[in-house]
This record gives C-alpha cells, sequence and structure tokens, in this order.
C-alpha cells in the first residue's frame, strides 16, 4: 500500500505534508525545465489562445 503513496519519488500530497510536497514538486519542475510555466504570471484570454492556435494550424497546412 505504500507504493500508491509515492509516485516518482515525491509523496503524493495529504493534509500533513504540504510545505515537504511543494518543495519537492518545485525542484523536480525546475529540473524539467517545467517551473516557469507553473510560475509564470502572465496569461492570455481564450480568444487570444483561439486565435493563435488557428494560425498555427494554417501554417501547418501550407
Amino acid at each position: 500500500m505504500s507504493d500508491l503513496q509515492v509516485i516518482g519519488g515525491i509523496k503524493k500530497l495529504n493534509h500533513h505534508n504540504y510545505n515537504t510536497w511543494s518543495t519537492c514538486m518545485m525542484s523536480y519542475m525546475q529540473g524539467q525545465d517545467l517551473w516557469e510555466v507553473m510560475n509564470e504570471s502572465k496569461t492570455l484570454q481564450p480568444e487570444v489562445e483561439d486565435k493563435l492556435y488557428a494560425e498555427e494550424v494554417e501554417d501547418k497546412s501550407v
């Protein structure tokens, strides 16, 4: 049963381990070059995202 509590070397988040879990997740994401994505404060509105996606699809079909 303890195998279900650890995934990828990081214990699952529960009611008692937030500080440890968040530190481990931040380190893992930094190691995978994902922290900037999670820490990004700039967000696009859905219309802008849809337009960018449509342009990307159009470029690939040409």
